[in-house]
């Protein structure tokens, strides 16, 4: 299973400017943190394949592809965590103004690991707008201690 847990590839195309990029931009962002983090690239291409012949020739909603990455996944016995779906974390990602920092805190004092989620902004003196989400996103985190 590929897993990455950074997400800096492409900074000019992951990235999303309010100003410039479109809802596909922020789609695409959300399909390549599912197929790198959580789905597997032979779930992802399974589960996209169904999507495709599904849909042939018809009008899609966002909701049918991650139905179909959904089913595939299950059929593939990959797991998420209870009480989350992949429409639920996808839509986080799409829905919401911006994108997350994780900020990792290594407190020695208390020998522990403090890791929190922020909202990106450009302008920190912006006011979003409320979100379902609380502008909270679900994001695959792996670490190692050595």
């Amino acid at each position: 299973m590929e897993n990455f847990s950074c997400i800096m590839y492409i900074e000019s195309r992951l990235l999303y400017n309010n100003i410039t990029s479109t809802m596909l931009n922020k789609q695409d962002l959300a399909l390549f943190i599912a197929h790198e983090n959580f789905i597997t690239k032979d779930t992802f291409n399974q589960g996209i394949s169904k999507y495709l012949k599904n849909h042939l020739y018809s009008i899609v909603e966002k909701t049918d592809r991650w139905q179909n990455l959904n089913e595939q996944m299950i059929t593939d016995n990959i797991l998420l965590p209870r009480n989350t779906s992949l429409s639920g974390i996808m839509n986080a990602w799409i829905d919401q103004i911006s994108y997350p920092y994780v900020e990792v805190i290594r407190a020695y004092s208390i020998n522990m690991i403090l890791i929190s989620q922020h909202q990106f902004l450009f302008d920190v003196k912006a006011q979003p707008p409320n979100s379902p989400d609380n502008y909270q996103w679900y994001i695959p985190f792996q670490f190692k201690s050595l």
